[in-house]
């Protein structure tokens, strides 16, 4: 008996709803501004909102947070 999910499942999980929001996404993206109701016109809003959360982040950790890690390891090691 297994008790819990793995990461594995779970990196799978999320894996399979990005794919899934983004296909949601790729067809509403399709329809005219005539064809789309206000619900379509919110979750365009929020599924592009989803998208720039994670980029913001990986570009946060990327350009200023990476490079004070490294600094500061350079910084610690000088002193041995």
């Amino acid at each position: 008996m297994r008790i819990g999910v793995s990461l594995n499942d779970r990196v799978g999980e999320v894996a399979d709803t990005v794919a899934y929001a983004a296909r949601i996404f790729e067809l509403a993206a399709k329809l005219k501004p005539q064809e789309r109701c206000d619900g379509i016109g919110q979750l365009l809003a929020l599924t592009d909102e989803f998208d720039r959360d994670p980029q913001d982040h990986i570009r946060l950790e990327n350009d200023v947070l990476l490079p004070r890690a490294i600094e500061a390891e350079r910084t610690v090691s000088k002193r041995r």
